[in-house]
């Protein structure tokens, strides 16, 4: 008798934890706009190359919508018209970036920013924002937000050249406003 009551306790118990396994674990399908800055301190010697990089994870992103339960099921993103980079605070007499350069070892490869109407390497000299009118500084923001609802987490790397005077202060920062979508 005693078997046969360990047996039967064994079957039901077995039945609670596969019916409990069964369960959806599907969210309820949505998407949240959210905007985070990504900054990056630019301080360097005049004629040096200078790296420096930003780590991104999509949980901290989405932590203040409250939907970093969300983050596993993340399958894309879509960038808002309004996101911008923007250089401030450039100190040096005569000092100017040049060559600037973003990669997150993903998608975006070595992506140089270029003048909107020469379509040369973008020169720095003064507090700028570049607005998303031109699709170089739209596909990279916008890349930005496919890698991070791919990878999760992702590192983005900004490599720049100080031409005449050194920098002693400013920043580079992206004002990414995106949409990511799960279901």
């Amino acid at each position: 008798m005693k078997k046969l009551t360990f047996f039967s306790s064994l079957l039901i118990v077995a039945m609670l934890f596969l019916g409990s396994c069964s369960k959806s674990d599907t969210p309820v399908p949505g998407s949240v706009q959210v905007t985070f800055p990504i900054t990056y301190d630019i301080v360097a010697a005049a004629g040096s190359t200078t790296s420096t990089s930003a780590a991104l994870d999509l949980t901290t992103i989405l932590q203040p919508s409250g939907n970093q339960n969300n983050v596993k099921n993340v399958s894309g993103s879509v960038l808002s018209n309004s996101s911008s980079i923007a250089f401030s605070g450039i100190t040096g007499t005569g000092a100017s970036l040049n060559n600037i350069t973003f990669d997150d070892g993903i998608s975006v490869k070595n992506v140089v920013l270029n003048d909107t109407y020469s379509k040369q390497a973008l020169v720095i000299t003064k507090d700028t924002v570049l607005s998303m009118g031109d699709n170089n500084y739209f596909n990279l923001l916008g890349q930005i937000g496919t890698d991070l609802a791919s990878k999760k987490s992702i590192s983005l790397k900004a490599t720049y050249t100080v031409s005449g005077q050194s920098v002693t202060s400013g920043k580079i920062t992206f004002n990414v406003i995106t949409t990511f979508g799960w279901n």
